[in-house]
């Protein structure tokens, strides 16, 4: 399975350092060691490039889902990032760094395949040098166009009430 990161290709520029600033020294290892460890088990993106979303396995067997969403910075630097994720932790977590690292693999050229789900162990990801080949993900159209909004009846008329002696509606 070869994975894209289409349009997100912001995430080729960011580097470790930069990672490191936003979450920590001792997070940014425990992500590196993630990434290294291949948990990331899916990467997909955004049509417009600016989020990144996986799934990736915790230490148990369970496994977080994470986003991380991107915004082209107002001085024109590398762009600005934050990440959210489903474990407890909830931000810019070691789940996020290891997909950030992942998808950063995959937007310079380096394919890299997920750990096999079999448990079986493989301390290295394999990375293979080719390019990947560019995979467009469908548009939301595409997906979603065979849904149409629900007829909407027509609300019935109130009649306007007639003024009753010397008491006038307010309405």
């Amino acid at each position: 399975m070869a994975w894209s990161v289409g349009r997100a290709t912001w995430v080729a520029d960011v580097t470790d350092p930069d990672i490191t600033q936003q979450v920590g020294t001792r997070t940014f290892d425990r992500g590196r060691s993630y990434a290294a460890e291949r948990r990331v088990r899916s990467l997909a993106t955004r049509p417009d490039g600016m989020m990144l979303l996986g799934t990736i396995e915790g230490s148990g067997s369970e496994t977080y889902q994470t986003i991380i969403e991107a915004r082209p910075h107002p001085k024109g630097r590398s762009h600005l990032w934050s990440g959210r994720c489903s474990c407890p932790v909830a931000a810019d977590c070691k789940h996020v760094v290891a997909l950030m690292l992942t998808a950063r693999d995959v937007a310079q050229g380096r394919v890299v395949e997920p750990r096999p789900a079999d448990g079986a162990e493989g301390a290295e990801a394999q990375v293979v040098v080719e390019p990947a080949p560019l995979v467009v993900p469908p548009h939301w159209a595409d997906v979603f166009g065979h849904v149409r909004p629900r007829a909407v009846e027509a609300a019935p008329v109130a009649e306007r009430p007639e003024p009753r002696g010397d008491l006038m509606p307010a309405g």
